[in-house]
């Protein structure tokens, strides 16, 4: 018996959009000036701001979460500045930060609770946000909720 194991699309990219060559080139196309370009994303926007439990699998899940928000931000501004250059305008629809889920959870049930969310946003029309800075760009620092502090015993 033949198996075999494959990687996330994610890992590579995190959405296809504006092919990178067009991004990279620098020039301004003809012809697109009014279009609007509509991304999907599988996953949050947002900063996930949570503690991390002290092992390695957690460390592991929490580092790949973090690397694979950082691509989705810096590939959104990309294509945001691309669409800027070319008089476009860029829709992105993402889970919610206040619905749970996680890229790593495959629970059925789960699963099916962030497709109902998907879908009743979707009928009610609010599942599309436009593309501007506040999507793409972390908060400040004086902006973040503030760490809890630990008790001077450590606790």
């Amino acid at each position: 018996m033949q198996q075999e194991l494959h990687v996330d699309g994610g890992v590579n990219t995190p959405f296809l959009g504006v092919p990178e060559g067009m991004i990279l080139s620098g020039e301004t196309l003809p012809g697109w000036r009014g279009s609007e370009l509509f991304i999907i994303v599988n996953g949050k926007l947002g900063l996930s701001r949570r503690q991390t439990r002290g092992s390695l699998p957690s460390v592991f899940a929490r580092s790949y979460q973090s690397m694979t928000q950082s691509l989705l931000r810096t590939s959104l501004a990309a294509q945001g500045a691309f669409a800027r250059r070319n008089g476009m305008r860029i829709s992105v629809a993402a889970i919610p930060q206040e619905v749970e889920a996680s890229a790593l959870d495959f629970d059925q049930d789960a699963m099916k609770a962030l497709f109902e969310e998907g879908r009743r946003r979707a009928v009610s029309g609010n599942g599309w946000v436009p593309l501007d800075a506040e999507v793409v760009e972390p908060p400040s620092p004086q902006d973040a909720e503030p760490a809890a502090e630990a008790a001077p015993d450590g606790r």
